[in-house]
C-alpha cells in the first residue's frame, strides 16, 4: 500500500491485450498485479462475463474474436495466478524491500533469477503464465522467460526495465539509480553499466 503511487504500480485500463496476456508494464500478469497491489476492481475473470456451455467458456473479446476457453484451462489459469500471487506475496514478505535502497532491490532480482537455470525442456509456448511461471515455479526456463521474469521482478520493486535483444536471443535490462544494467537468461549483471537505456519504462 505504501508504494503503490510512489512506484506506479496503479493499473490503468487501456487494452484487451494488456488485460489479459500482461506485459513488461505488469507485475507477472493483469490479475496477479491487482492481487498484489490491492486493486481487485481490476481483477478481470471470465467467469463473470462468458457462457459456459457444454464444459467451455464461450464468449466474443473486444476485438470480435470469438474465444473458447475449456474448464480444465480456466480453473488451471486460476490455480498458476494463484501460485504466483503466493509466490510474490513469499518473496516481498521475505525482504524488507520498502526500505532498501535502489542496488538493494535489484541485487534481490539478482538472487532469484541466480537460483534458476536454463533449460528448453520447460518451454510451454501455450501457456499463458509461461514466463514468470516457469521461472519461479519451475525454476527453469530461457532466455525470453527469464527476460519477462526480470521485468515483472523489477516492476514489483520499483523499478524500470525492457527488454531486448534479436529475435534468436531475448536479454532484459533494469535501471538502477539511473543507470542501466543487463542481463541475460539467470545471470543479472550489475557491474557492468550500459550508457544506452534501451527503451526502459
Amino acid at each position: 500500500a505504501n508504494v503503490v503511487d510512489a512506484w506506479n504500480l496503479r493499473l490503468v485500463e487501456n487494452n484487451y491485450e494488456t488485460k489479459t496476456i500482461g506485459t513488461i508494464n505488469t507485475i507477472s500478469s493483469w490479475n496477479v498485479h491487482a492481487m498484489l497491489t490491492n486493486q481487485m476492481n481490476h481483477y478481470y475473470d471470465t467467469a463473470d462475463y462468458a457462457q459456459l456451455v457444454d464444459g467451455w467458456y464461450n464468449y466474443t473479446d473486444e476485438m470480435g474474436n470469438d474465444i473458447h476457453i475449456s474448464i480444465e484451462a480456466y480453473n488451471n489459469g486460476k490455480k498458476c495466478e494463484q501460485d504466483l500471487y503466493a509466490w510474490y506475496c513469499n518473496w516481498l514478505n521475505g525482504i524488507d524491500f520498502q526500505h532498501m535502497s535502489e542496488m538493494e532491490r535489484a541485487k534481490e532480482i539478482q538472487k532469484v533469477l541466480a537460483s534458476c537455470h536454463y533449460d528448453t525442456n520447460g518451454f510451454d509456448n501455450d501457456s499463458a503464465f509461461r514466463y514468470d511461471y516457469s521461472v519461479l515455479i519451475n525454476k527453469t526456463g530461457v532466455c525470453e522467460e527469464f527476460a519477462m521474469t526480470a521485468c515483472s521482478l523489477a516492476k514489483a520493486l520499483g523499478l524500470k526495465s525492457a527488454v531486448g535483444g534479436s529475435a534468436m536471443h531475448a536479454v532484459y535490462y533494469i535501471q538502477v539509480d539511473g543507470k542501466t544494467y543487463g542481463g541475460q537468461n539467470q545471470s543479472l549483471n550489475l557491474e557492468y553499466v550500459y550508457t544506452d537505456f534501451f527503451g526502459i519504462q
